[in-house]
């Protein structure tokens, strides 16, 4: 079984921080992890306003979570630009 702590930051509507884990029995996806947390918080996250890194690097939807990562930070994208 393959866990990761997921932080996210600088969403609207989140006054702090938040906190989740999501667990897999085998080939943890970040889609899966994504769609767990929208699961727990209730939130619609947009997949093409975001960015995911692991241990200082970009993750991207349709790759596995690397069995070394043990936290994913997710955090929106400046809109705008």
């Amino acid at each position: 079984m393959q866990c990761v702590r997921v932080r996210m930051s600088g969403f609207a509507g989140l006054s702090v921080e938040k906190k989740h884990e999501v667990c897999a029995d085998n080939n943890l996806k970040v889609q899966y992890v994504i769609e767990q947390v929208e699961k727990n918080t209730g939130m619609h996250i947009d997949r093409d306003e975001i960015m995911i890194m692991c241990n200082d690097r970009q993750l991207y939807i349709d790759e596995n979570v690397p069995n070394e990562c043990m936290e994913i930070l997710i955090f929106p994208l400046a809109l705008g630009g």
